[in-house]
């Protein structure tokens, strides 16, 4: 089974990869345990990353609870809603994973973005996700 993406250095300008970095030593990497033990229950993983005002209507939708903190598991309803609005996002979650990875759907400042996790915390985007690549 091949995974559709790549790591996030290969992709991202310099200054965006930095932040994504930070999101990683800071967020992912000490919550690694739990994403997997979410994603092996069959759930994605949401993560909030120093999210900007202006995004936090996003997170009812998805399942957060006010005072929940940056790592939740997305509801059936805002995964629902995600897939009629996006046919990447619809193509992602219904893709299995290899062992070893799950998804988690971040939300970084004001971006989305979709990555896939891997047990040995490498961070790697979801092929087709990216704004830049969605307009071509």
């Amino acid at each position: 089974m091949s995974i559709k993406s790549r790591n996030y250095r290969d992709v991202l300008s310099a200054p965006e990869a930095e932040v994504v970095k930070t999101f990683v030593d800071e967020l992912l990497i000490p919550n690694s345990a739990k994403i997997h033990f979410m994603y092996s229950r069959g759930d994605i993983t949401v993560a909030a990353f120093d999210p900007l005002p202006s995004v936090y209507g996003i997170f009812p939708a998805l399942g957060g609870v006010k005072g929940g903190g940056p790592i939740f598991a997305m509801s059936a309803s805002g995964r629902k809603s995600l897939s009629e609005y996006e046919p990447v996002t619809k193509k992602w979650f219904e893709r299995k994973l290899p062992d070893g990875f799950a998804k988690i759907f971040a939300v970084i400042h004001s971006g989305t973005f979709l990555f896939n996790w891997s047990s040995s915390h490498t961070l790697e985007i979801e092929l087709g996700s990216l704004d830049q690549e969605k307009s071509n």
